[in-house]
């Protein structure tokens, strides 16, 4: 899919806050549109696109707005952080992978505001998908499984090339595109917490800050979590993740 450029542009006018852009130049309008959710760290919104340019995307678009106060903003280092990892982030093109087409970093006196542009996944995410086979008794075919867990595993693959940790692996985090013939394409989402996107050979001390779920969590993040000595989090933490998540594929298999 064209994504249109991936670089980054600033515009500062005056008095006016500071706005850059990564990735796409196309506009869009959320006013008007639905509210879907609210994460650990922003609003969700469901978008339209009114004003396409270069923008090859779709017409339906999600929105995810986070604020950020000025402390957290201030420091130099953090902002080239920021930076490093949005141009990581528009730059992820898989099948398996949530695109994010575009982010907008807005910065003002009183803090920062980013707007994050990204597919919206028309069929929701795995975690309600599974309890509603579970809640209507229905089985989830093998070779539905086999499906899912392979563009996991897929998608997976892909940002581990790229030396990117997810941490954070579930089922609420893996979602659904509906496709013809009550057919799901798997994408791996919820990339764009700012530690998430972070090369391994760069961990620094907001490792720290990685939060996740118990019952999809390594060891070593389980560890972690605990102030306990543990080892950096690596490939094998999303790896030990995604088994647990094909174990709740399989118990939607076999009824267990």
């Amino acid at each position: 899919m064209d994504r249109g450029p991936h670089s980054s542009e600033t515009e500062s006018t005056g008095n006016q806050p500071e706005i850059t852009i990564f990735g796409s130049s196309c506009k869009y309008n959320y006013g008007n549109s639905d509210f879907i959710g609210r994460g650990t760290f922003g609003i969700v919104y469901q978008a339209s696109i009114i004003y396409r340019g270069d923008f090859a995307g779709p017409e339906i678009v999600a929105i995810k707005v986070v604020h950020l106060d000025k402390d957290t903003v201030d420091s130099e280092d953090y902002l080239v952080k920021m930076h490093r990892r949005f141009d990581t982030l528009v730059a992820l093109n898989h099948s398996n992978i949530v695109l994010y087409h575009k982010v907008t970093l807005t910065r003002a006196p009183g803090g920062a505001c980013i707007e994050l542009m990204m597919d919206y996944c028309t069929g929701g995410d795995l975690a309600t998908f599974l309890n509603k086979m579970r809640q209507s008794k229905i089985l989830l075919g093998k070779a539905n499984t086999i499906q899912y867990g392979l563009e996991m595993a897929d998608g997976l693959a892909f940002l581990h090339d790229r030396r990117i940790i997810h941490g954070d692996l579930k089922p609420e985090n893996i979602l659904l595109m509906s496709l013809p013939n009550s057919v799901h394409r798997v994408l791996i989402g919820d990339l764009d917490d700012l530690v998430q996107i972070q090369r391994t050979s760069t961990w620094s001390a907001d490792i720290q800050r990685l939060r996740g779920t118990p019952r999809y969590m390594s060891p070593e993040m389980l560890r972690k979590f605990a102030g306990l000595p543990a080892e950096i989090p690596g490939r094998k933490t999303d790896i030990w993740s995604l088994g647990c998540i094909l174990l709740d594929l399989v118990e939607v298999v076999t009824g267990n």
